[in-house]
């Protein structure tokens, strides 16, 4: 409901039965954290896509996703969310003109060792918010979130900055992970 990212794994129905009994989460394989488009393409808004709108819609989106959560409780994460980098961030985008034909790039610094847990420093990590027609500009270890490009992006699990990105009320100042 407040991740920016979505986690990527085969959900298993049959195991999780999050109604009845214990509930179990089984995930078979590597792990990935994947972005949406920054517009939803004819479906609902999820995950970033939920930021782009004003309190009052925000609220309204989010609490579609659960009628088994408290309205105020909602109002209260949105509050302590007002206050990170990443949504302070994100939520002033929309009112870019053709937003369409923009993309946002985070990039880590490719020198460090993403795999160890290296605390960055602001210069390592950045948001680039730019208007490109080029395919190439950007190579790996980066990551483009496209608007209206139909598909997700897969990113890296080992890179830091992705915590505070799917996990927001534990990180909620967008310290890195």
């Amino acid at each position: 409901m407040f991740a920016f990212t979505s986690l990527g794994v085969t959900y298993d129905k049959a195991l999780a039965r999050r109604y009845h009994g214990i509930c179990t989460f089984r995930v078979q394989g590597q792990m990935y954290h994947f972005m949406p488009d920054l517009l939803p393409s004819g479906e609902k808004a999820k995950n970033l896509q939920l930021y782009f709108y004003d309190n009052e819609s925000e609220l309204a989106n989010r609490m579609a996703y659960s009628a088994h959560i408290s309205e105020s409780v909602v109002k209260r994460l949105m509050n302590i969310l007002s206050k990170n980098p990443y949504s302070i961030f994100v939520k002033p985008l929309i009112n870019i003109p053709n937003i369409s034909d923009f993309y946002i790039a985070l990039n880590c610094d490719p020198g460090l060792d993403q795999r160890v847990y290296n605390l960055p420093s602001a210069s390592q990590v950045a948001g680039i918010w730019t208007q490109d027609n080029s395919t190439d500009t950007i190579s790996t270890p980066h990551i483009r979130i496209y608007t209206h490009s139909n598909s997700t992006r897969l990113v890296n699990y080992y890179y830091g900055c992705y915590d505070p990105l799917q996990y927001p009320l534990l990180f909620p100042y967008g310290q890195i992970g």
